[in-house]
């Protein structure tokens, strides 16, 4: 097949949740069929020569559309006096649109990969290929928890959009071949206020050759992601402000380490040598801060599908400890293969006991990494999404021979 893959962030590196999404589905779709990306970006450091040269040793059309997040907000604030959901101006670009455009008049493709919702947009007006919607997570249910867990104008914002983005998720779906979700609590959830079209789950993976066991691990406790993606910012200050004192009482030598990219004032204000925080930003490779590691921990109170951080770090058969929310969508079980608790209190006492027992550590996570082994195979994943542009593409793809076979040009 030939397919077109349009996504509202650049792939690669493959360095948080939905550019690891992406860049395994656009990676391996690209092994057997051709792929033409396009996509956004919002960072210079995207444009360096590696990363379009990663693309481009796998996709036949690479297109990276460069779109500063200053321009993005403002040209979603308008959205408020437009009736529209403020998501779809802020992903949406003229000068992607004509690329995507120029593209589809110059050739026949069977298939059509929007990577999150706003993206549909681009070809939203396009009949005669399958198109299929990676929503990944209900991203208007989100909106909705943003707005629950603040006040004031940004709440009125947050549930504005919250209603406005589950219009238009409704409106892909009624349109569209296929929906995709990446768990079944959220395709539960979509199926419970959208009854229109085929909704499918077609779940993470992790990379289990690139996370491998590592032992001999410190006395840390680690926390990685995008520190400055509102769900992971709440979930630190609330574990660094009504968990880690706990924990502190218990282990006073023990640290807790936050790892990932541009992390947000508030985390940067949590550094603090005397109680134990490190607040590293980005590094070289996350496999070391995990291999240092004794527990990790995914403290999140709001939270969509599965974490990738949970499913690196169990691969890297590493003892987790995690809210209801963070343990959403992975094939686990509660005890066995990670721990789950959500009381600040029993948060604390989870994580204490696993420092004290080095026994159990070892044990849940080898029991960790055979969980995700089984149960999270990208290859697996990926062919489920692949028949679902397969089965309509067969009548396409007859359709198009027999167009070509009466003079209607490629």
């Amino acid at each position: 097949m030939r397919i077109l893959y349009v996504a509202h962030r650049i792939p690669y590196p493959p360095d948080k949740g939905d550019k690891i999404r992406g860049w395994h589905f656009l990676s391996r779709l690209a092994r057997t069929h051709t792929v033409d990306l396009a996509c956004l970006a919002d960072d210079p450091a995207d444009l360096a020569p590696e990363r379009i040269n990663a693309l481009h040793a796998v996709c036949e059309r690479v297109e990276v559309i460069f779109r500063p997040r200053r321009r993005a907000l403002v040209a979603s604030m308008r959205a408020l006096g437009q009736g529209v959901a403020m998501s779809l101006p802020f992903f949406g670009d003229a000068r992607l649109q004509s690329t995507i455009d120029r593209w589809i008049g110059e050739r026949r493709y069977h298939a059509a990969i929007a990577h999150s919702a706003p993206m549909a947009q681009y070809v939203q007006a396009r009949e005669g290929l399958v198109r299929v919607a990676d929503f990944c997570d209900v991203d208007s249910e989100k909106w909705k928890q943003y707005a629950e867990m603040t006040g004031g104008p940004k709440a009125l914002v947050y549930r504005r959009e919250a209603k406005k983005l589950r219009e238009w998720e409704k409106e892909v779906a009624r349109t569209w071949d296929s929906v995709v979700l990446a768990t079944k609590p959220e395709a539960d959830l979509f199926r419970a206020f959208c009854d229109d079209g085929r909704v499918e789950v077609v779940p993470n993976g992790v990379d289990a050759d690139f996370f491998r066991p590592c032992r001999n691990p410190g006395e840390t406790v680690l926390f990685t992601g995008a520190m400055d993606y509102f769900p992971n910012i709440e979930g630190v200050l609330w574990f660094a402000k009504e968990i880690w004192p706990l924990i502190r009482i218990e282990r006073p030598r023990t640290r807790f380490v936050i790892v990932g990219p541009r992390p947000s004032d508030a985390v940067r204000a949590l550094h603090d040598a005397e109680l134990g925080i490190e607040v590293r930003g980005r590094i070289p490779d996350v496999r070391d801060a995990i291999a240092e590691a004794a527990v990790c921990v995914a403290p999140l109170r709001i939270a969509r599908g599965i974490q990738n951080k949970v499913l690196e770090a169990m691969a890297c058969s590493r003892a987790v400890v995690a809210t209801t929310a963070a343990f959403e969508g992975v094939t686990a079980e509660n005890g066995r293969d990670l721990v789950v608790a959500d009381d600040p209190r029993a948060f604390a006492s989870e994580v204490v006991d696993l420092l004290a027992d080095p026994a159990r550590r070892r044990r849940i996570g080898d029991h960790a990494r055979k969980a995700v082994l089984a149960t999270h195979a990208w290859d697996a994943h990926v062919g489920t999404l692949e028949q679902l542009l397969k089965e309509p593409a067969a009548g396409s793809l007859q359709r198009m021979d027999e167009d070509e076979s009466i003079g209607v040009p490629a």
